[in-house]
């Protein structure tokens, strides 16, 4: 597992292995990312509405709706006050301080985010231990 020490001294536990990490969790691990990936913040607002103008022009509603329903996912993440990659990086998260982080559900993985957040946890070691866990799984899937 790797290690994520916070400023402040909190350890959080990421699995790092796709042999040791529950089948459950890596699927929502594996969910969690890929919405990330498709622009769940705010910075993905403007490309998202500009697909709809351009999907609107082509009377193409199927991915009017998508990008619509894309575009809503961006401000819910924003409006919840946790950056995507850390909620991604919360559902590898083993445990905080030796408390299971056991909650998967998105209300669980915002609380998990919420922790590290709050126990200074940065932008850069969130992507960080993010990045290295996910070449870790992928080496060993």
């Amino acid at each position: 597992m790797l290690t994520l020490s916070t400023p402040s001294g909190f350890t959080a536990l990421v699995y790092d292995d796709v042999r040791a990490i529950p089948a459950s969790r890596y699927q929502r691990f594996s969910a969690k990312y890929l919405e990330y990936s498709m622009g769940t913040n705010i910075f993905a607002a403007e490309s998202h509405l500009s697909r709809m103008a351009l999907f609107l022009g082509q009377n193409n509603t199927e991915a009017v709706k998508l990008e619509f329903n894309q575009l809503v996912r961006s401000f819910s993440a924003v409006q919840e006050e946790a950056s995507g990659p850390a909620i991604v990086l919360s559902s590898l998260v083993a445990s905080i301080d030796g408390r299971p982080c056991s909650d998967l559900t998105d209300t669980g993985l915002m609380e998990t985010a919420r922790l590290l957040l709050e126990a200074g946890a940065t932008q850069g070691q969130i992507l960080d231990t993010l990045e290295e866990a996910k070449k870790h799984l992928s080496a060993t899937s």
